[in-house]
């Protein structure tokens, strides 16, 4: 987590100007009345005086704003993670890899497929089925093109899970989970793969 940085109200500062403001002003009014003989009129300002600092003095504490690396970065994820058809087709997604000694690998997948890791391929909690997918991983520049077939990743914080060799080609392996631009080539119809009890595709 980042350094945490803290900011003062305005406010605070305003309210310590009046209060020396209001100081200055009972100094004056206590050498008027030394000198004068309405008695009467001075101790009304200094009622009025000691009001007004009684009341700044029960404003609400100073508030302190702080933000983080972390929270930037949700807010970032949060801007840039959506993909909308005829709106937004590139985004950048945290992406992470299945399929290598997992159990996936030979399980079905959410449209009806068979999962291969040795297939390009990608799961996504909410793109349809069969949208393609130009994925660049952003510390190798290196990047591959996928088929959404499946959905996940449910590992907070991740966005999109690349099939083991996708993963592969653009260097993600090695470290696991990283940042990918993600740009959609085509969007797909959402169909899942229907099979007959054999297992075979109708």
């Amino acid at each position: 987590m980042g350094k945490q940085k803290y900011e003062i109200n305005p406010i605070t500062s305003l309210g310590i100007l009046y209060i020396k403001y209001f100081m200055i002003l009972l100094i004056s009014i206590q050498h008027v009345i030394r000198n004068s003989a309405n008695y009467i009129l001075g101790l009304k300002a200094i009622t009025i005086v000691i009001i007004s600092c009684i009341l700044i003095s029960c404003s609400s504490a100073p508030r302190y704003h702080y933000s983080t690396h972390k929270d930037v970065s949700n807010r970032s994820s949060l801007n840039t993670t959506l993909l909308t058809k005829g709106v937004k087709h590139t985004a950048i997604f945290t992406a992470s890899f299945y399929g290598d000694n997992d159990g996936f690998d030979g399980q079905k997948t959410a449209n009806g497929e068979i999962f291969n890791k040795d297939d390009l391929t990608a799961a996504h909690k909410s793109l349809p089925f069969g949208t393609i997918l130009k994925i660049t991983y952003t510390v190798t520049n290196k990047d591959v093109i996928v088929r959404i077939n499946d959905r996940g990743p449910y590992v907070k914080g991740r966005d999109i899970d690349l099939s083991y060799a996708a993963a592969k080609k653009i260097g993600l392996v090695r470290n696991g989970v990283g940042k990918v631009k993600v740009t959609v080539v085509k969007w797909g119809d959402g169909e899942r793969i229907k099979r007959s009890e054999d297992g075979n595709r109708k």
